[in-house]
């Protein structure tokens, strides 16, 4: 199935949609937050894995990293970025 295409806006904005919504540390993370996406440049090892985009970064507690990780992973696989090639 291919992947939709959102912008890098639409992704930042489903990206912290679903870590608001997700019930992770009995809810302590959900005031975390991601930036928009970066570009994932042909040479870097995520593109061998058809990534075009990823975030590196969130503001929130260090506790809530694997769970925005796993959100991230989530949205990455269905969507690719139209704002890079």
């Amino acid at each position: 199935m291919a992947k939709q295409r959102l912008t890098a806006v639409q992704i930042r904005d489903k990206v912290n949609e679903l870590i608001a919504m997700d019930g992770a540390l009995d809810g302590d993370c959900r005031d975390c937050r991601v930036e928009k996406p970066r570009r994932v440049p042909a040479g870097e090892p995520a593109a061998h894995y058809g990534w075009n985009w990823n975030i590196d970064t969130f503001q929130g507690p260090a506790p809530c990293h694997a769970m925005v990780q796993r959100i991230v992973a989530e949205v990455r696989r269905d969507y690719d970025c139209s704002d890079f090639p």
